[in-house]
């Protein structure tokens, strides 16, 4: 890789403490892992050093850029969120902090609960209010407020309730491991001797609790390396200091680099960022450069009305993709408050362009699909269960649950001195009848025999086959927003196992917590759909095209948010975090005067568009000559134009997407025929529980991998979406092919790319008339691998399925045949029947 100037400045650099100002855009994330890297290479171990980073999703993001620059080294190294550090730092000390059992984090509705429980028993229902929890977050922040008693007392009693609950809220990750180390000098100095090397990413958004942690894991002899941009503080709101970078890097303590070249975007949409916020008085002073060439002025309309604003992004957006230019995921409509959404949806809507608005959790769907996880893990909460057998419906209250056990009173006369988890049991295990009774046994047998394997499987293994039950329960069809959620989950605990080491189920769950309380848990970007998201959630983003609407006063900047100079520069380094998104294409428009004021504010006083030159902008009239110009989009490979990529058009076509990208190391996979199905007992039987006494096998006496030629044909059958992953590696040899007959309800171009993707190199396709088909062909032909029927290839003459199954498959490795009559062939049936091939395959090849 070849760095610039002041990308090699900041990896060689030998100073024990410096400040990076990065730019938007300047590659930091890859910098500052080829400085983690340089260390190791001067022998430093990876475990005394430390990353730190504001969410999620960066943290994610740096893990694996330094895995990529060695594997084995970078898992060494701790990457860690401030709240997944503490979190950690916590659980170790759970006993010192005066919890008693296995530490959880609080939902919604658990702190909910807690604040109406307090309201109710001082009898002031004004006790439960946001007023009152936002009163607690700035009290765990360390902000300075003045005190009220009452909300003092309040505050006590919420502490003191979550620690009875063994529950944290997001706060106490913080808050609770600022106190301990403040409180233990001696695992303050632990802990410092251990991190030698600490990075910060993304230093501008740290808050006061996140500076206290930092300041008491650092001693005089810690290298420190911070990491930022204070020109892109947008968080301050929510209680971000940026004031400690600016500190930081005019301090003479710290060594002050800069990276101002931006890889991203173009250098027409580089002048006009670079113009608005030089504007700023609070900034360290720098200037990005473009390291891409001039294409296109970014383009400035006004409209008259609101509506006529959102019908230009709507046609425009139309254009640039039906004339090929760009795919609908390239494309993000930015605005500043989220009551701009509905109109622009509204005209998308109407020209039948797909959207995703990146929504957060606030469903609370993510929660909901918890409780099944927590459920899986212990098998010991009633809470938990109750909540995992009514997902994704209620389809067991307390009312069928009573009516339930006395129907079975009724049937076996005995006494009903049971627990609740014993009743459980009692229930799935019997043939009692009541409401709802297959559904609940069908969901309880599942989290039941999930239980059994989870402490081997992975938590996408789990949840690809939690996908699967999904899929036979036809709940995809049913509830396909929980079922998306539950798709989305998948996909973070995907990328939760590319980044760590630790990949079992309960830290698993631990991540997905602190990423449903860090409203850090947006759906994955839909390929077939526009992005709309307001300009906060856009940051850390980019698209080749962004259209940023409503740039007006009023809106940015917003005159009713703006109370001082500061909050004014806020607003302006907010559109200059929305205008870095964009890299090829970028559109501002307005419906109201762009450039003055209502003057309702005293500190608003014009637009920040009447900070940039009008020469910066090209003018409507030039969108058409614009889009002319561009290139065509690259078409690609057929199978990336219509293969994995999953909508929400498209839930039917559930776990084949799931599992196509499930690519799971074989030791990793254990034999699913050592999973001891449940059994109905006698009626006499007493004392059952839900974890069967049989133990899953291959945890004590397996640790051979195992591949498709392990499982049998009905292993194949019932655990699919695991096959499928298995299939993945294993490719057929190019000078064999298989042969698919009968009708499809998907185009030719999409079998082929499935195949090819699928590493099948050569095929035989005959449509529903069969035109050119000769068994013969087939016939002890040892390079056809296997035959896929489809429904109506039983009408063309010499295809039967007793004839094939008696020519052909009477000896091991002659084709399998798959006879989908029943299923159509759709993609999700075509690659299960793959799968089965070369299940087929790989056994004969023993």
């Amino acid at each position: 890789m070849v760095l610039t100037e002041q990308q090699q400045a900041v990896v060689e650099s030998e100073a024990q403490r410096i400040v990076v100002l990065s730019c938007a855009g300047s590659g930091k994330t890859t910098v500052i892992s080829l400085r983690i890297a340089r260390l190791w290479d001067s022998g430093i171990d990876p475990a005394q050093i430390l990353s730190l980073t504001f969410s999620n999703k960066a943290s994610q993001e740096m893990k694996r850029r330094i895995c990529k620059e060695d594997k084995s080294l970078g898992l060494g190294t701790n990457v860690r969120t401030f709240h997944a550090f503490g979190l950690d730092l916590i659980r170790r000390n759970s006993s010192a902090l005066g919890f008693f059992d296995q530490i959880r984090i609080a939902k919604r509705s658990d702190i909910q609960k807690i604040l109406h429980d307090i309201a109710v028993r001082k009898e002031n229902a004004l006790l439960e209010g946001d007023h009152v929890l936002s009163y607690i977050k700035k009290c765990k922040s360390f902000e300075p407020i003045p005190h009220d008693k009452e909300l003092d007392a309040v505050f006590s009693e919420y502490c003191a309730a979550l620690k009875s609950k063994c529950l944290i809220d997001m706060e106490d990750m913080i808050w609770l491991a600022v106190n301990y180390l403040k409180d233990h000098q001696t695992a303050r100095q632990q802990i410092s001797k251990q991190y030698r090397y600490i990075f910060v990413d993304e230093y501008q958004d740290t808050n006061e609790a996140q500076n206290k942690l930092l300041g008491l894991l650092i001693n005089d002899t810690t290298n420190v390396c911070l990491v930022g941009d204070d020109d892109q503080a947008i968080y301050e709101w929510r209680g971000a200091k940026p004031r400690y970078i600016r500190q930081f890097a005019q301090s003479d303590r710290y060594e002050l680099l800069k990276l101002e070249c931006n890889f991203r975007s173009q250098a027409g949409i580089i002048d006009i960022a670079n113009t608005l916020i030089s504007h700023n008085q609070e900034r360290v002073s720098k200037e990005i450069r473009a390291q891409r060439n001039f294409t296109f002025k970014p383009v400035y309309a006004r409209f008259s009305t609101q509506a006529a604003e959102a019908e230009f992004v709507a046609k425009k957006i139309a254009e640039l993709v039906a004339e090929g230019k760009y795919s609908p995921s390239d494309i993000a409509v930015l605005y500043r408050v989220n009551d701009q959404a509905a109109i622009i949806q509204s005209m998308l809507k109407a020209r039948g362009i797909e959207y995703d608005t990146l929504e957060l959790d606030e469903n609370a769907q993510y929660s909901q699909f918890i409780d099944v996880l927590q459920s899986i893990v212990s098998l010991q909460s009633t809470t938990d269960l109750s909540d995992a057998l009514n997902f994704p419906e209620r389809c067991f209250d307390r009312f069928i649950f009573n009516d339930a056990k006395s129907a079975y009173c009724d049937v076996y006369g005995q006494e009903c001195n049971y627990s609740t988890l014993e009743w459980l049991d009692k229930l799935y295990l019997s043939d009692v009848q009541f409401e709802n009774c297959t559904e609940f046994r069908d969901r309880y047998g599942l989290i039941t025999q999930l239980h059994q394997v989870c402490n081997t499987w992975s938590p996408s293994q789990i949840i690809a086959t939690y996908l699967a039950f999904m899929e036979k329960k036809q709940y995809n069809v049913r509830f396909p927003d929980k079922y998306h959620f539950v798709l989305q989950t998948y996909d973070i605990a995907k990328s939760y196992e590319e980044s760590y080491q630790d990949r079992s189920l309960t830290e698993f769950l631990y991540q997905l917590s602190m990423s449903i309380a860090a409203q850090d848990t947006a759906r994955s970007v839909n390929l077939e759909a526009v992005n709309l998201l307001t300009m906060h959630r856009s940051k850390g983003l980019e698209f080749k095209v962004v259209f940023i609407v409503g740039v007006q006063c009023g809106i940015i900047p917003n005159e009713y948010f703006v109370r001082s100079e500061n909050d004014l520069e806020a607003d302006r380094r907010l559109l200059y975090v929305a205008i870095t998104r964009a890299k090829d294409l970028l559109f501002i428009s307005s419906f109201k005067d762009p450039f003055g004021s209502d003057g309702s504010s005293k500190y608003v006083k014009h637009g920040f568009l009447a900070e940039v030159p009008k020469f910066s902008f090209a003018d409507i009239d030039s969108v058409e000559e614009i889009i002319s110009q561009l290139p065509d989009k690259s078409l690609g490979d057929e199978a990336d134009a219509d293969f994995e990529k999953p909508t929400t058009e498209n839930l039917t076509e559930t776990i084949a997407y799931t599992t196509s990208s499930l690519k799971t190391e074989l030791s990793e996979i254990q034999d699913v025929s050592d999973t001891p199905d449940l059994q109905e007992p006698e009626p006499a039987a007493t004392g059952v529980t839900a974890e069967p006494e049989t133990t899953y096998a291959s945890q004590a006496e397996s640790t051979a991998p195992r591949g498709l030629k392990d499982l049998t044909e009905d292993q194949v059958d019932s655990f699919m979406e695991l096959s499928i992953a298995l299939s993945h590696e294993i490719a057929i040899p190019e000078n064999n092919f298989i042969v698919i007959i009968g009708a499809t309800d998907i185009k030719t171009k999409v079998v082929k790319a499935l195949l090819k993707a699928n590493s099948v190199p050569n095929y035989e396709l005959y449509d529903y008339e069969g035109k050119g088909f000769n068994l013969n062909k087939y016939f002890n032909n040892f390079r056809c691998v296997g035959i896929v029927l489809g429904p109506e290839a039983h009408k063309i003459e010499g295809v039967d399925a007793r004839s094939l199954k008696g020519k052909l498959l009477s000896t091991p490795g002659y084709p399998y045949m798959v006879d989908l009559i029943d299923r159509h062939i759709t993609k999700t049936s075509l690659q299960e029947a793959i799968a089965k091939i070369k299940w087929n395959f790989s056994r004969s090849q023993v």
